[in-house]
């Protein structure tokens, strides 16, 4: 999964261990558990992307931890029965 695929993408709010230029603080916490959605990856920093709760609060999570999470949840396609549902039209 590149970067630009992580864009609109709905997360839940996790702890993270503080970066060189990011830190775990007040409303990271305040958005732990809570439906955040990305809305880009920082341009000069792409190691972190921002957020955005339902509150309109926006804030950077680190991009590698937020694919991690996406790729957790995504659901596992079956090909197989992908393709025998595509027969069947």
């Amino acid at each position: 999964m590149e970067n630009k695929d992580i864009i609109g993408k709905i997360i839940k709010g996790f702890e993270f261990k503080d970066m060189a230029r990011l830190s775990y603080s007040g409303l990271q916490r305040s958005n732990l558990g809570k439906d955040l959605t990305v809305t880009s990856v920082h341009p000069a920093y792409p190691e972190y992307c921002r957020v955005i709760n339902e509150d309109g609060k926006s804030c950077h999570y680190p991009t590698e931890e937020v694919i991690k999470q996406i790729l957790e949840n995504e659901p596992v396609i079956d090909l197989e029965k992908l393709f025998d549902e595509i027969k069947k039209l």
